[in-house]
């Protein structure tokens, strides 16, 4: 009887002829929704998608992206949006420098940024990083007016440090020599003005922020050379950069 049972049961299943419909509607389904997403994408901006895909290619770490378009926090340089970051260390301010040398969408600057490395020099203690510029780069011998011709520097020096959120200082130096008195009462004060015609050439004219700033002048107070050479004397005229480190 169990025997007849299984025979009937087993007979009395039959494969259904028509089930290979339902395997190539699922496959025709998906071969639709393949050709709607090559269509959408075609239509798709693709400035944005570039934008977005730069968004990740500037992360450190685990990969993120954040919509920056119409931030103020975010430079944009032609298609491409670089976040400002805290600089922590001279070593951090240099790859910055690296990592400006591959924005494509730059490359009517790259020959201003390559420049940086040969102008500036790059250094840090327990104040911040600093960055520190020539004065015969910038004013003549005794003034604290700045050369017409080499404002260009600043520009080139406020294109690295408006990627920096850090608040900066601003500080003069001048070499052992006499200052004309009819121009100014020592050399504290000439190297206080020299800092305060950068800090007025960048909040006027580079968009840089004065409530993140601050201007300061050492004078003849820390050479970083001794002043027995008219070498070492152009060496500690200079105007420094100090991005300052959170604390």
């Amino acid at each position: 009887m169990a025997g007849s049972k299984n025979n009937k049961s087993a007979e009395g299943v039959k494969a259904d002829p028509n089930a290979w419909m339902i395997t190539f509607g699922d496959l025709l389904m998906l071969l639709l929704t393949f050709f709607v997403l090559l269509l959408t994408m075609k239509s798709m901006d693709g400035g944005r998608l570039k934008e977005v895909f730069n968004q990740f290619l500037e992360t450190h770490g685990p990969l993120e992206y954040n919509d920056t378009s119409g931030k103020p926090n975010a430079i944009e340089i032609g298609d491409h949006y670089a976040k400002p970051m805290q600089i922590q260390s001279s070593a951090m301010l240099r790859e910055l420098i690296s990592m400006l040398h591959d924005i494509e969408q730059i490359t009517d600057k790259q020959d201003e940024v390559k420049n940086l490395n040969d102008i500036l020099d790059i250094t840090e203690d327990d104040r911040g990083v600093i960055v520190t510029l020539a004065c015969d780069d910038l004013f003549a011998r005794g003034s604290a007016d700045l050369k017409p011709d080499r404002v260009d520097i600043l520009d080139k020096v406020g294109d690295l440090l408006r990627y920096a959120t850090n608040e900066i200082l601003i500080m003069g130096h001048t070499d052992d020599m006499p200052v004309n008195p009819s121009a100014f009462d020592s050399n504290l004060q000439l190297s206080f003005y020299r800092a305060l015609s950068a800090f007025q050439y960048m909040t006027d004219n580079l968009d840089f922020r004065p409530d993140r700033m601050a201007v300061g002048g050492y004078g003849q107070l820390r050479p970083q050379y001794p002043n027995d050479s008219e070498a070492n004397r152009a060496k500690n005229r200079r105007v420094e950069f100090i991005l300052r480190k959170l604390t």
